[in-house]
């Protein structure tokens, strides 16, 4: 009778630690602004086929590549070039359920020659390498 609440005990311990969260630690932080630098570099460059290794799967099967660069050139015709870039937030969560992804959300104030804007990018783990899996881009009126 005394093993069954050891057991009970084991169980509810397990259970947790299968279902635990990782939020905001400084080094997945740090991993995705670094992949969001290099990013951003890329686009001030007009490199934009460099940034297909940072897409991931999901968003090379849509919107696909082409889509992409031909959104990347639209935006700089729009809003113009790229003049200074801050981040305003950023999240990470690092999930140890079974069947889930780590996710890691950046949003920032784009300053451009013509108009700004706010970009949020959703990356996910893929492979060991974190990838862009969504991303959004909201014009400010000024």
């Amino acid at each position: 009778m005394k093993k069954v609440p050891i057991i009970f005990f084991f169980l509810i311990f397990v259970s947790c630690k299968l279902n635990s969260e990782n939020e905001n630690l400084l080094e997945n932080k740090k991993e995705g602004e670094k992949i969001m630098n290099i990013f951003f570099n890329n686009i001030v460059s007009n490199n934009f086929k460099e940034n297909k290794k940072f897409l991931s799967k999901s968003f090379l099967d849509y919107p696909g590549t082409k889509q992409f660069e031909k959104d990347q050139n639209l935006i700089k015709i729009k809003l113009g070039n790229i003049t200074n870039i801050n981040l305003l937030y950023s999240e990470t969560t690092i999930s140890t359920k079974i069947n889930s992804f780590p996710e890691y959300i950046y949003e920032y104030n784009i300053e451009r020659e013509k108009k700004n804007s706010i970009e949020t990018y959703f990356l996910i783990k893929e492979n060991d390498s974190l990838k862009i899996k969504d991303y959004k881009i909201e014009y400010l009126n000024e």
